[in-house]
């Protein structure tokens, strides 16, 4: 009995419940046969990758609890449409990095991130966010928040038991301030409180910590611009990065400055200054503010451009609304209806000065931004925000070019207007 009680308190055990809590509340909000595959298929493929890659290692079998943590993440991060050989791809590749990229008995990166950033890459694909992008909290129903405070549930564990709560805190402050505002946003939250605090791959040292969060929230601001639109995930691969630099710093450069010859250079110098203690946290914060005041003016820039927003009256399926104009009425293509499946026309062809308009007939909350989740950096004009059942948001596309845009509810469901 106290063998069991030891293993219920096991951080991972606990974020384990936490995780399966989170993915049942994600199932009875749209219950499929589709998305039940998909828990099996996440489940099932990576404990098979890690039976199999132990069984290579030559190491004994023992209950693989870090495991059922990165197959729930893959769970709720990936889309549940996407085929059998892509699921199989992304355990493998997350429990192959957990075992081999590892030194002395600390994997390098965060398995279920590897996997589903190296996984989408392959197959062209981004990931979809879709089980951790939905909560919404309301003073006003508690019942419509419960999973929200699931969500933050999670801090008890990666903020306070596993002590990383300045990994979390300066990450979302500055992630924040660089949005330009305060605003809740459940897919920020879930990576913020259960990725990137995973105690292997993250620093112990306060200091590093505090650099660690601000390193993640600037760099994935950048990687939120077009020319960065080719990443599968600005937040992944912002994790992944830091990951790998603060890897490099503490066991390669750190190391090196140990060597005998590099010490007694440093004391024929006359040692080493505070200030060169903390060069690494120096130059981050000059790094974040100076980046920081760049993207801030770009997106107050970005945000003077002309955009629409207009809500109408609950119209029946097949029926054009008489708010809209004549004008949207020349062509189908020019009004997308947003159904629980997704946008029902995944590619409208438009010129410029068209006006497209985008009905919500989900029977739910939905919403159009613009790429890349979450921050919709690549084309601030298509953040037309929530917008429910039986409303429309619209906007006149006045510049040529692709624009990608998703439902930041469900970032699974995308789309895209090409303007000649």
């Amino acid at each position: 009995m106290q063998s069991i009680s030891k293993v219920i308190h096991l951080p991972k055990i606990q974020l384990s419940f936490l995780l399966f809590l989170i993915a049942v509340t994600t199932f009875f909000r749209n219950p499929s046969t589709q998305i039940l595959f998909a828990f099996v298929m996440s489940l099932g493929f990576t404990l098979l990758a890690e039976l199999i890659l132990l069984k290579v290692r030559g190491i004994k079998l023992f209950f693989p609890e870090a495991v059922v943590v990165t197959a729930l993440i893959i769970f709720l991060l990936e889309s549940p449409t996407a085929p059998w050989y892509e699921f199989l791809t992304i355990a493998f590749l997350a429990v192959a990095s957990k075992q081999f990229l590892r030194v002395k008995k600390r994997h390098i990166f965060n398995p279920a991130a590897l996997g589903l950033f190296f996984g989408n890459l392959f197959f062209g694909k981004t990931v979809a966010w879709w089980g951790v992008s939905w909560q919404q909290f309301s003073i006003f129903n508690f019942q419509s928040s419960i999973p929200v405070l699931i969500l933050f549930l999670s801090f008890i564990i990666s903020g306070i038991k596993l002590k990383r709560y300045l990994n979390i805190f300066t990450f979302l402050i500055l992630y924040m301030i660089l949005n330009h505002r305060f605003v809740f946003d459940s897919t920020v939250i879930f990576f913020g409180l259960v990725m990137l605090p995973e105690p292997m791959t993250t620093p112990n040292i306060p200091k590093q910590q505090i650099v660690f969060g601000l390193f993640i929230a600037f760099v994935s601001m950048i990687a939120g611009l077009k020319i960065f639109s080719f990443l599968p995930d600005l937040l992944i691969f912002s994790l992944l990065l830091a990951n790998g630099v603060f890897f490099i710093y503490n066991n390669c450069y750190k190391g090196y400055k140990r060597k005998p010859a590099f010490a007694r250079l440093r004391r024929e110098k006359g040692g080493e200054s505070n200030m060169k203690g903390n060069t690494l946290l120096w130059v981050v914060l000059v790094v974040v503010v100076v980046g920081g005041g760049y993207i801030l003016l770009k997106g107050k820039n970005a945000g003077k451009m002309t955009q629409e927003k207009q809500v109408m009256p609950t119209i029946a399926v097949g029926q054009v609304s008489p708010m809209v104009k004549e004008e949207d009425k020349m062509t189908n293509k020019d009004v997308v209806n947003v159904t629980s499946a997704g946008f029902e026309t995944k590619t409208v062809n438009a010129k410029v000065g068209t006006k497209v308009t985008w009905m919500n007939k989900s029977g739910a909350m939905s919403n159009v931004s613009s790429a890349k989740h979450p921050t919709h950096l690549v084309y601030p004009p298509l953040n037309l925000g929530n917008f429910a059942d039986g409303a429309s948001v619209s906007l006149v596309f006045k510049d040529k070019g692709t624009f990608k845009y998703h439902n930041h509810l469900d970032a699974s469901q995308f789309g895209s207007v090409v303007v000649e």
